[in-house]
Protein backbone atom coordinates (compact mmCIF):
# COMPACT_ATOMS: atom_id res chain seq x y z
CA UNK A 1 0.00 0.00 0.00
CA UNK A 2 3.07 2.67 0.35
CA UNK A 3 2.98 2.95 -3.34
CA UNK A 4 -0.27 3.97 -3.39
CA UNK A 5 0.06 6.70 -0.88
CA UNK A 6 3.06 7.73 -2.65
CA UNK A 7 1.60 8.31 -5.71
CA UNK A 8 -1.61 9.94 -4.13
CA UNK A 9 1.14 12.31 -2.24
CA UNK A 10 2.95 13.06 -6.00
CA UNK A 11 -0.02 14.14 -7.45
CA UNK A 12 -1.48 16.22 -4.79
CA UNK A 13 1.98 18.34 -4.76
CA UNK A 14 1.11 18.87 -8.55
CA UNK A 15 -2.63 19.86 -7.95
CA UNK A 16 -1.29 22.64 -5.67
CA UNK A 17 1.83 23.18 -7.76
CA UNK A 18 -0.15 24.31 -10.59
CA UNK A 19 -3.67 25.00 -9.09
CA UNK A 20 -4.28 27.66 -10.89
CA UNK A 21 -3.31 26.83 -14.96
CA UNK A 22 -6.46 25.23 -15.72
CA UNK A 23 -4.13 23.04 -18.29
CA UNK A 24 -3.81 20.05 -16.14
CA UNK A 25 -6.08 17.20 -15.64
CA UNK A 26 -5.84 14.48 -12.66
CA UNK A 27 -7.64 11.28 -13.72
CA UNK A 28 -8.57 7.69 -11.84
CA UNK A 29 -9.91 4.43 -13.60
CA UNK A 30 -10.75 1.65 -12.26
CA UNK A 31 -11.55 -1.59 -14.56
CA UNK A 32 -13.64 -4.48 -12.69
CA UNK A 33 -15.13 -6.94 -14.57
CA UNK A 34 -16.71 -7.45 -10.79
CA UNK A 35 -19.26 -4.68 -12.25
CA UNK A 36 -20.77 -6.98 -14.69
CA UNK A 37 -20.36 -9.98 -12.09
CA UNK A 38 -17.70 -11.41 -13.34
CA UNK A 39 -14.03 -12.63 -11.64
CA UNK A 40 -11.89 -14.22 -14.45
CA UNK A 41 -9.02 -13.14 -16.80
CA UNK A 42 -8.22 -9.09 -17.14
CA UNK A 43 -10.07 -8.97 -13.67
CA UNK A 44 -8.89 -5.57 -12.39
CA UNK A 45 -7.32 -2.68 -13.36
CA UNK A 46 -5.85 0.87 -11.41
CA UNK A 47 -4.97 3.76 -13.08
CA UNK A 48 -3.90 7.41 -12.25
CA UNK A 49 -2.46 9.80 -14.63
CA UNK A 50 -1.61 13.35 -14.50
CA UNK A 51 -2.01 15.39 -17.84
CA UNK A 52 -0.38 18.60 -18.66
CA UNK A 53 -0.51 20.79 -21.73
CA UNK A 54 2.26 22.92 -21.62
CA UNK A 55 2.43 26.46 -21.83
CA UNK A 56 5.26 27.09 -24.23
CA UNK A 57 4.97 25.11 -27.80
CA UNK A 58 7.91 22.86 -28.54
CA UNK A 59 9.15 19.75 -30.06
CA UNK A 60 6.69 18.69 -33.05
CA UNK A 61 3.72 20.92 -32.54
CA UNK A 62 4.75 24.57 -33.57
CA UNK A 63 1.41 25.24 -35.54
CA UNK A 64 -1.50 27.52 -33.42
CA UNK A 65 -3.79 24.78 -34.49
CA UNK A 66 -2.61 22.49 -32.87
CA UNK A 67 -1.44 21.55 -28.93
CA UNK A 68 0.62 19.32 -27.24
CA UNK A 69 -0.08 17.11 -24.01
CA UNK A 70 1.87 14.74 -21.98
CA UNK A 71 1.07 12.85 -19.33
CA UNK A 72 2.29 10.09 -16.69
CA UNK A 73 0.06 7.14 -15.42
CA UNK A 74 0.78 4.59 -12.85
CA UNK A 75 -1.17 1.52 -12.44
CA UNK A 76 -1.84 -2.14 -11.81
CA UNK A 77 -3.50 -4.86 -13.74
CA UNK A 78 -4.19 -8.61 -12.69
CA UNK A 79 -5.25 -11.30 -14.62
CA UNK A 80 -6.74 -14.63 -13.10
CA UNK A 81 -7.66 -18.02 -14.95
CA UNK A 82 -10.97 -18.39 -14.91
CA UNK A 83 -11.08 -21.13 -12.60
CA UNK A 84 -9.66 -19.16 -9.76
CA UNK A 85 -10.24 -22.08 -6.93
CA UNK A 86 -8.09 -24.98 -8.42
CA UNK A 87 -4.83 -25.30 -7.80
CA UNK A 88 -3.66 -27.83 -10.99
CA UNK A 89 -2.29 -25.72 -13.77
CA UNK A 90 -3.68 -28.48 -16.31
CA UNK A 91 -6.91 -26.79 -15.94
CA UNK A 92 -5.99 -23.20 -15.99
CA UNK A 93 -6.92 -21.35 -19.42
CA UNK A 94 -4.47 -18.81 -19.13
CA UNK A 95 -1.57 -18.27 -16.30
CA UNK A 96 -2.44 -15.70 -13.15
CA UNK A 97 -0.27 -12.69 -13.33
CA UNK A 98 -0.16 -8.39 -12.15
CA UNK A 99 1.24 -6.02 -14.05
CA UNK A 100 2.69 -2.49 -11.77
CA UNK A 101 3.81 -0.12 -14.29
CA UNK A 102 4.65 3.42 -14.85
CA UNK A 103 3.91 5.25 -18.63
CA UNK A 104 4.98 8.36 -19.94
CA UNK A 105 3.04 9.89 -22.95
CA UNK A 106 3.52 12.65 -25.45
CA UNK A 107 0.59 13.69 -27.72
CA UNK A 108 0.17 16.04 -30.56
CA UNK A 109 -3.83 16.74 -31.16
CA UNK A 110 -5.34 18.97 -33.92
CA UNK A 111 -9.02 19.20 -35.29
CA UNK A 112 -8.09 16.53 -37.44
CA UNK A 113 -5.97 13.79 -35.97
CA UNK A 114 -3.89 12.86 -32.72
CA UNK A 115 -0.86 11.35 -32.45
CA UNK A 116 0.25 10.33 -29.08
CA UNK A 117 4.04 8.18 -28.74
CA UNK A 118 4.64 7.00 -24.73
CA UNK A 119 7.13 4.90 -22.68
CA UNK A 120 5.64 1.70 -20.56
CA UNK A 121 7.86 0.09 -17.69
CA UNK A 122 7.04 -2.43 -15.13
CA UNK A 123 7.43 -5.24 -13.18
CA UNK A 124 5.10 -9.09 -13.45
CA UNK A 125 5.53 -11.50 -10.70
CA UNK A 126 5.47 -11.24 -6.72
CA UNK A 127 6.48 -7.76 -7.12
CA UNK A 128 3.46 -6.33 -9.26
CA UNK A 129 1.37 -6.86 -5.63
CA UNK A 130 -1.16 -8.35 -7.64
CA UNK A 131 -1.71 -11.51 -5.26
CA UNK A 132 -1.84 -9.25 -2.00
CA UNK A 133 -3.83 -6.60 -3.61
CA UNK A 134 -6.67 -9.03 -4.79
CA UNK A 135 -7.17 -10.66 -2.08
CA UNK A 136 -7.36 -8.14 0.68
CA UNK A 137 -10.12 -6.31 -1.62
CA UNK A 138 -12.14 -10.26 -1.78
CA UNK A 139 -11.63 -10.59 2.30
CA UNK A 140 -12.06 -6.96 3.07
CA UNK A 141 -15.05 -6.27 0.91
CA UNK A 142 -16.47 -9.83 0.99
CA UNK A 143 -16.66 -9.68 -3.58
CA UNK A 144 -15.33 -13.16 -5.43
CA UNK A 145 -13.60 -16.00 -3.95
CA UNK A 146 -10.34 -16.45 -2.97
CA UNK A 147 -7.96 -17.41 -5.44
CA UNK A 148 -5.20 -19.81 -5.03
CA UNK A 149 -2.31 -17.58 -7.52
CA UNK A 150 -0.66 -20.96 -8.30
CA UNK A 151 2.41 -20.68 -10.77
CA UNK A 152 1.78 -17.06 -11.76
CA UNK A 153 4.14 -15.15 -14.29
CA UNK A 154 7.45 -15.18 -13.25
CA UNK A 155 9.06 -11.63 -11.83
CA UNK A 156 10.74 -9.99 -14.65
CA UNK A 157 11.10 -6.26 -15.34
CA UNK A 158 9.65 -5.82 -18.82
CA UNK A 159 8.99 -2.55 -21.12
CA UNK A 160 6.90 -1.30 -24.09
CA UNK A 161 7.06 1.39 -26.73
CA UNK A 162 3.68 2.46 -28.12
CA UNK A 163 2.12 4.80 -30.49
CA UNK A 164 -1.42 5.66 -31.17
CA UNK A 165 -2.66 7.47 -34.08
CA UNK A 166 -5.85 9.01 -34.33
CA UNK A 167 -7.53 10.50 -37.54
CA UNK A 168 -11.15 12.22 -37.48
CA UNK A 169 -12.61 10.40 -40.52
CA UNK A 170 -15.95 12.00 -40.55
CA UNK A 171 -18.06 14.42 -38.27
CA UNK A 172 -20.98 16.35 -37.60
CA UNK A 173 -23.09 18.92 -35.38
CA UNK A 174 -23.97 15.42 -33.20
CA UNK A 175 -22.18 12.61 -34.57
CA UNK A 176 -18.02 11.69 -34.92
CA UNK A 177 -16.13 8.85 -36.47
CA UNK A 178 -12.70 8.33 -35.36
CA UNK A 179 -10.32 5.70 -37.19
CA UNK A 180 -7.83 4.36 -34.76
CA UNK A 181 -4.21 2.68 -35.54
CA UNK A 182 -2.48 1.55 -32.46
CA UNK A 183 1.16 -0.29 -32.31
CA UNK A 184 3.28 -1.36 -29.41
CA UNK A 185 6.62 -3.34 -29.41
CA UNK A 186 8.47 -4.29 -26.58
CA UNK A 187 9.71 -7.13 -24.30
CA UNK A 188 6.22 -7.30 -22.74
CA UNK A 189 3.38 -6.81 -25.95
CA UNK A 190 4.01 -7.01 -29.85
CA UNK A 191 0.99 -5.63 -31.59
CA UNK A 192 -0.92 -4.21 -33.86
CA UNK A 193 -4.57 -2.67 -33.40
CA UNK A 194 -6.90 -1.30 -35.87
CA UNK A 195 -10.83 0.22 -34.78
CA UNK A 196 -13.50 2.90 -35.88
CA UNK A 197 -15.11 4.60 -32.87
CA UNK A 198 -18.25 6.40 -33.32
CA UNK A 199 -19.86 8.90 -30.84
CA UNK A 200 -23.12 10.65 -30.53
CA UNK A 201 -23.77 13.42 -28.52
CA UNK A 202 -22.61 16.94 -27.72
CA UNK A 203 -18.73 17.27 -27.84
CA UNK A 204 -15.83 19.93 -28.37
CA UNK A 205 -13.42 20.05 -31.36
CA UNK A 206 -11.23 17.11 -31.38
CA UNK A 207 -8.68 19.20 -29.81
CA UNK A 208 -10.07 20.11 -26.73
CA UNK A 209 -12.11 17.03 -26.25
CA UNK A 210 -12.15 14.15 -24.25
CA UNK A 211 -12.63 11.56 -27.31
CA UNK A 212 -9.22 11.82 -26.98
CA UNK A 213 -8.82 12.31 -23.27
CA UNK A 214 -7.15 15.84 -24.37
CA UNK A 215 -7.86 18.35 -21.35
CA UNK A 216 -9.92 21.23 -21.67
CA UNK A 217 -8.55 24.89 -20.40
CA UNK A 218 -11.77 26.25 -21.49
CA UNK A 219 -13.93 23.53 -19.42
CA UNK A 220 -16.41 23.15 -22.01
CA UNK A 221 -19.73 20.62 -21.53
CA UNK A 222 -19.83 17.15 -23.56
CA UNK A 223 -22.04 14.29 -23.51
CA UNK A 224 -22.07 12.18 -25.51
CA UNK A 225 -22.19 7.81 -26.22
CA UNK A 226 -19.43 5.50 -27.22
CA UNK A 227 -19.71 2.83 -29.50
CA UNK A 228 -16.15 1.29 -30.78
CA UNK A 229 -15.20 -2.38 -32.97
CA UNK A 230 -11.40 -2.99 -33.07
CA UNK A 231 -9.02 -5.90 -34.24
CA UNK A 232 -6.12 -6.46 -32.86
CA UNK A 233 -3.26 -8.43 -34.31
CA UNK A 234 -0.85 -9.99 -31.11
CA UNK A 235 2.77 -11.36 -31.90
CA UNK A 236 3.38 -11.10 -28.32
CA UNK A 237 1.81 -11.42 -24.64
CA UNK A 238 4.03 -11.58 -22.03
CA UNK A 239 1.09 -12.04 -19.59
CA UNK A 240 -0.09 -14.95 -21.53
CA UNK A 241 3.13 -16.14 -23.08
CA UNK A 242 6.16 -15.76 -20.44
CA UNK A 243 9.27 -14.16 -21.39
CA UNK A 244 10.03 -13.53 -24.96
CA UNK A 245 13.80 -14.06 -24.21
CA UNK A 246 14.12 -16.06 -21.79
CA UNK A 247 12.67 -19.62 -20.83
CA UNK A 248 9.79 -19.91 -18.03
CA UNK A 249 9.65 -22.79 -15.74
CA UNK A 250 6.41 -21.74 -14.47
CA UNK A 251 3.01 -22.37 -16.18
CA UNK A 252 2.50 -20.36 -19.41
CA UNK A 253 0.35 -20.81 -22.52
CA UNK A 254 0.07 -19.89 -26.26
CA UNK A 255 -1.63 -16.46 -26.91
CA UNK A 256 -4.34 -16.12 -30.01
CA UNK A 257 -3.18 -14.25 -32.50
CA UNK A 258 -6.38 -12.50 -33.57
CA UNK A 259 -8.44 -10.71 -30.87
CA UNK A 260 -11.81 -8.75 -31.55
CA UNK A 261 -12.60 -6.08 -29.04
CA UNK A 262 -16.37 -4.58 -28.56
CA UNK A 263 -16.87 -1.17 -26.37
CA UNK A 264 -19.70 0.65 -25.81
CA UNK A 265 -20.50 3.54 -22.97
CA UNK A 266 -20.67 7.38 -22.52
CA UNK A 267 -19.16 10.31 -21.36
CA UNK A 268 -20.17 13.79 -19.52
CA UNK A 269 -18.52 16.78 -19.01
CA UNK A 270 -19.62 19.50 -16.78
CA UNK A 271 -17.12 22.28 -16.23
CA UNK A 272 -13.69 20.86 -14.56
CA UNK A 273 -15.18 17.58 -14.28
CA UNK A 274 -15.44 14.50 -16.44
CA UNK A 275 -16.77 11.40 -15.84
CA UNK A 276 -16.67 8.47 -18.02
CA UNK A 277 -18.84 4.66 -17.67
CA UNK A 278 -17.64 1.97 -20.49
CA UNK A 279 -18.59 -1.43 -20.79
CA UNK A 280 -16.00 -3.47 -22.62
CA UNK A 281 -15.56 -7.29 -24.66
CA UNK A 282 -12.95 -9.02 -26.37
CA UNK A 283 -12.62 -12.46 -27.70
CA UNK A 284 -10.73 -14.93 -26.61
CA UNK A 285 -7.16 -14.51 -25.51
CA UNK A 286 -6.13 -18.27 -25.39
CA UNK A 287 -7.15 -21.18 -27.10
CA UNK A 288 -9.15 -22.69 -24.22
CA UNK A 289 -10.50 -19.47 -22.90
CA UNK A 290 -13.62 -17.45 -23.83
CA UNK A 291 -15.40 -14.48 -24.20
CA UNK A 292 -14.32 -11.72 -21.13
CA UNK A 293 -15.99 -8.12 -20.63
CA UNK A 294 -15.32 -5.52 -17.65
CA UNK A 295 -16.73 -2.45 -16.29
CA UNK A 296 -14.55 0.90 -16.33
CA UNK A 297 -15.13 3.76 -14.48
CA UNK A 298 -12.87 7.34 -15.37
CA UNK A 299 -13.32 10.19 -12.94
CA UNK A 300 -11.06 13.30 -14.53
CA UNK A 301 -10.51 16.62 -12.64
CA UNK A 302 -9.16 19.69 -14.18
CA UNK A 303 -7.20 22.42 -12.43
Amino acid sequence: MIFYRVTFILFLSLRFLYAQSYNEQFEFRIDNDQFIAQDRYYTSGLFITYKRIPKANFLFSKKKDRKIQYEINVGQQIYTPQKIKLDSVGEFDRPYAGWLHAKFKLGRISEKSGFFIGVEAGVTGEPSQARRFQNWVHRAFSVGKQATWVEQIAHRWLYNVEANYFLNLLSGSSYSFLLENYAVVGRKDIFIENGINLYLGRFQGLKNSSRLGAVDSKNDNELMGLFSFKYRFVEHNALIEGSISEEDLLFTTSAVKHIFKWQFGFVYRHQRNTLKFIYSLNSKETNTSSFHGYGSIVYGLNF
